[in-house]
């Protein structure tokens, strides 16, 4: 990255394309240009300054999160789905070229407010959400401090998390999951009754249990396999779960003769599920609501951690860290034991 630059002929221009301030100079006794990077005359001019004292550039942004992401999440061996989408916010909103040192608290704060009003996204973002980008943002400045990647001198502005009250989970009861159950026998909803029961009794995956075939249902071992037996493993795992007595009664009576039948119905979607849970189910419930519903029935009639694992899929970690309030000797515990007793 080192260049003989003559600094003392050094102007900013307009680049027409890209909006952005590009810095002529001599290099090599030739007229160069250097793109700042910013679209802000008062940044090009800081960016400017750090060459000119510094002698080389600083570690931007977007090098700050490329080895974060090359050196921690890479290497985790849980599933980080919402990093691609997280990193390119935090590429568009903080440039990708911008030191990391000239990161201030206005940019954070107005960070918050683009992503609240849905600039960076389909849709306006919660700020539980916007909170979980800025802790990334955070998490890869400190350790490109521990690293060595960035000088302790050169640290930005401490990052300022959004204001927000965390939201418990939604849940529904076993009454009200067996009310849905009801009216989708009612009005002969084949395929979402079939969804109803074995999220109900497996606590699986929307997406999963829609793509369920019958060759993955062993009715002589009472087991649903949930990985098909071509795809290859994910770190978001696919478990098998045991069929309860309900759920083997429900399952013996809709057997299909070719094993590569969906169990449920093809022409259902997780949007029409959810459309449909939103008319008849208890408020915010969604086909989500249903498998965390089914893991806290699970901790309140006490059944061992491990084995919720196992079935779910989710880590021994995670049921402990979000679930573990959950506790079998309060009332509510005590019904929800007695009810998925008498299944």
């Amino acid at each position: 990255m080192a260049r003989r630059l003559d600094w003392n002929s050094v102007r900013l221009v307009k680049a027409k394309r890209s909006n952005k301030w590009v810095a002529e100079f001599h290099q090599d006794g030739k007229r160069k240009q250097l793109s700042t990077g910013f679209e802000d005359r008062s940044w090009a001019e800081r960016w400017v300054e750090s060459e000119i004292f510094k002698g080389q550039p600083e570690l931007t942004v977007g090098e700050c999160l490329s080895r974060y992401e090359e050196d921690v999440v890479l290497q985790s061996n849980t599933e980080q789905s919402g990093w691609p989408s997280t990193k390119q916010t935090l590429l568009d909103h903080f440039d990708e070229a911008r030191p990391v040192s000239m990161l201030k608290a206005t940019d954070y704060t107005q960070y918050v407010k683009y992503c609240a009003q849905g600039r960076y996204s389909r849709r306006p973002l919660a700020k539980s959400t916007i909170a979980l980008r800025l802790r990334l943002l955070k998490a890869a400045v400190n350790h490109s401090l521990k690293m060595g990647y960035l000088e302790p001198g050169s640290a930005p502005s401490p990052v300022i998390m959004p204001d927000y009250q965390h939201k418990e989970k939604r849940t529904i009861t076993i009454k009200e999951w067996r009310r849905l159950v009801e009216i989708a026998q009612e009005q002969e909803r084949r395929d979402i009754e079939a969804y109803l029961v074995i999220v109900g009794n497996t606590g699986a995956r929307a997406k999963v249990i829609l793509d369920l075939e019958w060759r993955q249902v062993n009715m002589q071992t009472k087991v649903i396999n949930f990985q098909k037996p071509e795809r290859p493993k994910t770190k978001k795992k696919n478990a098998s779960a045991p069929m309860s007595n309900g759920l083997f009664e429900f399952l013996k009576t809709r057997a299909g003769r070719n094993p590569h039948d969906l169990v449920v119905q093809p022409n259902l979607q997780i949007p029409m599920l959810n459309k449909w849970l939103e008319k008849h189910a208890p408020a915010e419930t969604t086909s989500h609501v249903l498998r965390h519903s089914y893991i806290t029935w699970q901790c309140m009639a006490g059944t061992p951690i491990y084995l919720i694992s196992q079935i779910t899929g989710n880590s021994v970690k995670m049921i402990e860290t979000v679930y573990a309030h959950f506790n079998p000797e309060d009332s509510a515990a005590r019904q929800a034991a007695n009810a998925l007793a008498a299944e």
